[in-house]
């Protein structure tokens, strides 16, 4: 009963507003000023909340809400009109020859109180609405008393812009863009501090189940975007879409108002991401990147362009050369491209401004599928031209490996040069691979599984990569590995527990062996998918980066062999006997050597970056212990003066080495001392020395199974 009688009191409240609102539309076809009625419409509908506006689940109050509804758009109508007058007596918009606007207390205080009351006609429509249960999509969130400051300059624009003038040129977008920038610079002030404060004033009045603000600078950037630039960019793209220059122009006119937008004006452009067309807010360049075929069009101009850039880049005079003077910086890690900056190429550094320009284009685009085409059509595209230019100009021509490098000085400087550049791309890349720009592109192309082959390669490299480092791995010689695994079972467990720098056992840090058949020979990589996105390319420059190193230690190693070689025909008597000639000492590398060496080392530390010093460095000293290893321990018979004589010249070829290692024959030469200890093993016991010479070269006669015994024995106990 109770709920009864309270349902029939609601009903007949909504009976009595009705019929008010009919009296009211009465009165407004007898009355002339649309701003009373409006005022006293709005007076009402507040009364109206105030006496209580509970659902009822009737009809009859969707009726009263639609009646609401109509009224307020007719009253809206008839004070944006009203509007419109007030905004021209301002004198707006500002233009060329007319700078300032007519600011008057009584022209500015109608526009305030027009404003005002279209606002507040607004919020009880938009009330309304969600009452009535109206679809969405009807919603209209543009401002209705903005569209008197808007209309203006629209009309302007599209009289400039817009038919047969002389500034409607379409290779001139610049001009069109500059006008709405100005525009929104020049108008902006009004916006914000006149007309701001009334709607914030009116939102807070109107009492409404959803608060709603008003953020008029961003409506106003908004209708701008949409009837101005939209509206030019659509008239004009039949023209820009048959030539790849206007469009690539067209677009850096318009990025850098769009970022401007958003840093100064605080536009928060939200590209593509609501389903309604009036909730969108859109930027400027969302008419390209909003549209799939436009955002294609797009890519294919930029890279275009872009590839032409880059062909003149590499043939400019003066790609390969480094700034003059310039040194690398001498650092221990390489987590920061500036280490490497200061020794490349010059073409190296516009290359990456190149890419990272096109970064800058694509780096405000809202989702990663409209991004990744221009990761995957363009910027690996261009770094993968540049670093075979590299491997065309700098690395391929050292081909033929002469005797001195010091008389070729030109390859090594090309081959450093190189590598540099390689190992600062890869550097870069990585860096840039952590930006969210980037790192959100690489879930994207994870999950749509459009990994390249060459990326797959570098993951299932890592995979082979886990693989070997379970596998004990001295060295790539057989021949060492089967030597240790039959003579001195525990040097070869020793080597495999020490996880040391000076190990050289496989570690997760340093490069496997592959074979390259682009490349040519077996070289050294780094298998693991770093880099992110751009894993591919990383995996491709590590390959020439380690083809680069290989050559300038081979080119050292080559010059060590042909020198070493000389003398060596000439002592291997005194190896034998340890006597020469003459009675003096038997040098097996003498300091002319030693010094041609050093110079050497010295000059790829002045001209390497020096995580590539260190890798170059490590090549050569393997180069060095395979030459010892195979032309003299392997094909020689030593006394025991002779077995002395050549650790004593070993440790000389360890000094040119300590300017990168407090102890080198630890670092790089492990393998090639512990042989040596196995030489001079025979000294501290009774056996046969022949067995240690017959097992670690020639030697007559070979040793018996018990001397065997009792010197691997010794060595599992005394070998250090």
């Amino acid at each position: 009963m109770e709920n009864s009688v309270i349902s029939y009191l609601k009903r007949a409240q909504l009976t009595k507003k009705l019929e008010t609102l009919s009296r009211v539309e009465n009165q407004m076809e007898n009355a002339n000023d649309v701003e009373k009625r409006a005022v006293g419409f709005i007076e009402l509908v507040g009364q109206f909340r105030r006496d209580g506006n509970e659902a009822t689940g009737d009809n009859l109050e969707s009726v009263v809400s639609e009646r609401i509804n109509s009224i307020a758009l007719e009253l809206r109508d008839g004070l944006c009109n009203k509007l419109k007058k007030a905004v021209a007596q301002l004198e707006w918009p500002l233009t060329a020859n007319r700078r300032k606007l007519n600011m008057s207390s009584s022209v500015v205080a109608h526009v305030k109180s027009l404003f005002e009351h279209i606002a507040s006609l607004q919020l009880i429509y938009l009330r309304n609405k969600s009452v009535a249960n109206i679809d969405e999509t009807e919603i209209e969130d543009d401002i209705w008393g903005l569209e008197a400051f808007v209309e203006p300059i629209v009309k302007r624009f599209r009289y400039h812009f817009g038919g047969n003038r002389k500034t409607n040129r379409v290779d001139k977008p610049e001009w069109f863009v500059s006008f709405i920038s100005d525009m929104i610079k020049d108008h902006s002030p009004i916006i914000v501090e006149i007309l701001q404060p009334v709607a914030e004033i009116v939102c807070a009045s109107i009492d409404t189940e959803i608060r709603y603000f008003f953020d008029l600078l961003s409506q106003f950037v908004r209708s701008l975007i949409r009837k101005c630039i939209h509206w030019r960019l659509d008239k004009s793209y039949k023209v820009l879409e048959s030539s790849d220059a206007l469009m690539c122009h067209t677009i850096d006119q318009i990025l850098p108002v769009d970022n401007q937008l958003r840093g100064i004006y605080g536009y928060a452009a939200d590209l593509g991401a609501s389903k309604h067309k009036h909730s969108a807010w859109p930027s400027m360049i969302d008419f390209f990147a909003d549209d799939e075929k436009r955002r294609q069009r797009w890519v294919r101009a930029d890279f275009l362009n872009a590839y032409k850039r880059i062909e003149t880049i590499i043939s400019e005079d003066g790609a390969w050369q480094t700034p003059r003077n310039a040194k690398p910086k001498h650092s221990l890690t390489k987590t920061k491209a500036s280490e490497t900056v200061g020794c490349v190429p010059e073409s190296c550094n516009e290359m990456l401004n190149l890419v990272k320009k096109i970064s800058n284009r694509f780096s405000k685009l809202l989702t990663p599928e409209q991004s990744f085409p221009f990761v995957s059509n363009i910027q690996l595209p261009i770094l993968n031209t540049y670093r075979l230019a590299v491997f065309n100009q700098l690395i391929e021509p050292a081909k033929n490996i002469k005797r001195d490098p010091l008389f070729h000085k030109e390859t090594i400087r090309m081959l450093c040069v190189g590598a540099n550049a390689l190992l600062h791309i890869g550097i870069v890349l990585e860096e840039w691979a952590g930006e969210f720009v980037y790192s959100s592109i690489r879930e994207y192309q994870l999950s749509t599984e459009t990994l390249s082959e060459t990326s797959r390669m570098a993951i299932l490299g890592k995979s082979r990569h886990i693989m070997k480092n379970i596998q004990t791995s001295i060295t790539d010689s057989k021949y060492k590995r089967d030597l240790l695994k039959n003579v001195v079972p525990s040097v070869l467990g020793r080597l495999w527990r020490n996880d040391k720098p000076q190990s050289n056992t496989v570690t997760d840090s340093e490069p496997t062996k592959e074979h390259n058949e682009d490349i040519g020979n077996t070289i050294e990589m780094k298998p693991d998918a770093r880099g992110g996105v751009f894993a591919s390319e990383v995996y491709q420059l590590d390959l020439v980066y380690n083809k680069a190193i290989k050559k300038l230690a081979d080119i050292t190693v080559f010059s060590f062999r042909a020198e070493t070689s000389l003398v060596l025909s000439k002592t291997r008597e005194q190896l034998k006997h340890h006597e020469n000639e003459n009675g003096g000492p038997a040098f097996i590398f003498p300091q002319r050597v030693l010094k041609s060496l050093s110079l050497s080392l010295s000059m790829f530390e002045d001209q390497l970056h020096p995580v590539a010093v260190n890798s170059v460095v490590k090549n050569i000293a393997n180069g060095i212990s395979e030459f010892v290893l195979s032309a003299i321990i392997e094909n020689q018979v030593f006394s025991e003066e002779g077995a002395k004589l050549l650790e004593r010249e070993c440790q000389s070829l360890y000094r040119p080495f300590l300017a990168f290692s407090k102890r080198p024959e630890n670092r790089y030469f492990r393998d090639l001392k512990v042989i040596l200890q196995l030489y001079l093993c025979y000294k501290n016991t009774t056996a046969n020395p022949c067995f240690v010479l017959f097992y670690i070269g020639p030697c007559d006669p070979p040793c018996s199974s018990e001397e065997f015994s009792n010197v691997s024995g010794f060595c599992s106990t005394k070998l250090i």
